[in-house]
């Protein structure tokens, strides 16, 4: 939320870049972002690192 009670809202797709979960996940963290979810995609499934190819983040800093 901005101070006029806006919504800034960002929606960023990257299809070819790879990273390791982990070490984006603390990035993110150390960065000052929130991590709210993490979804395997589309279908909102939980994000299993060993079995998913494709990783949705949404957070906010």
């Amino acid at each position: 939320m901005k101070e006029n009670d806006k919504v800034d809202l960002q929606i960023r797709e990257h299809k070819r870049r790879w990273f390791h979960f982990s070490r984006l996940k603390k990035a993110l963290i150390e960065n000052r972002f929130k991590v709210i979810a993490i979804c395997s995609g589309a279908t909102k499934e939980k994000f299993k690192e060993d079995e998913h190819a494709t990783m949705w983040l949404v957070t906010n800093c």
